[in-house]
């Protein structure tokens, strides 16, 4: 028995790709878990980096463009449409908050009539104290609630001010990744284990899944946008 653990961890200890992969791995997991707040607008510009990079890739080879010029061009088009749809859907949201919050009242009273006509209706199953139990629950819910969105409302100007420093930060970083991709994978390969054979096999098809990922995720997007396009013009 304890030969066969010897030959197991001489077997998966001792191969230097596989303690390549590891270390890795190990230092990844580490570096994201202990300081994943000091490196978010770093790791959210890695992601849109990546997904920038293949129609740039595209425009680069394919079209023979500079890619200082493709990066602007597509990553110029990325943040003027985040702009624009952000601009076009918080007038929307804007609106249709404040349609519902000014309907409530009536809501209310509707709630409020319909209750007190269950007593009346269903003696035998509703009466008037088992009302007066909801409506004092479900006031102490409201009070909860308005003291909830007060925090919330405090704590969004925190968030307002740290979206704001991400959305000048991020671009930033996205610019220069892309730009400056192949000297930045140059520069942390100096850093990386010799021995990483087996740590480059993991990655390109990590890669080609998170390709398949993406790919499936626009496809689902696509046609859920097209189905509910579709059944709100039926309804009008």
């Amino acid at each position: 028995m304890i030969e066969m653990l010897k030959n197991w961890y001489h077997r998966r200890f001792t191969d230097p790709q596989a303690m390549a992969l590891f270390a890795i791995l190990f230092f990844g997991f580490v570096a994201i878990y202990f300081f994943s707040n000091l490196l978010a607008p770093l790791l959210i510009a890695i992601v849109l980096a990546y997904l920038l990079e293949y129609p740039i890739r595209l425009l680069n080879e394919k079209l023979k463009m500079p890619r200082i010029l493709a990066t602007f061009l597509i990553l110029g088009g990325f943040i003027a449409v985040t702009f624009i749809m952000t601009f076009i859907l918080i007038p929307t949201l804007w609106t249709q908050t404040v349609k519902l919050v000014s309907d409530l009242p009536h809501m209310f009273n509707q709630l409020n009539e319909w209750l007190l006509s269950l007593p009346e209706d269903y003696p035998e199953l509703v009466d008037y104290q088992m009302i007066d139990t909801f409506f004092i629950s479900f006031k102490n819910k409201i009070l909860g609630l308005g003291e909830s969105a007060l925090k919330f409302s405090i704590a969004s100007l925190l968030n307002l001010v740290t979206l704001g420093i991400y959305a000048f930060l991020v671009p930033l970083m996205v610019f220069f990744l892309l730009k400056d991709k192949m000297e930045l994978i140059d520069y942390i390969t100096n850093f990386l284990p010799k021995n990483r054979t087996l740590a480059s096999k993991v990655w390109r098809e990590m890669q080609q899944q998170i390709a398949n990922y993406i790919r499936g995720k626009l496809l689902e997007i696509l046609i859920i946008a097209l189905v509910s396009y579709a059944i709100f013009l039926f309804l009008g």
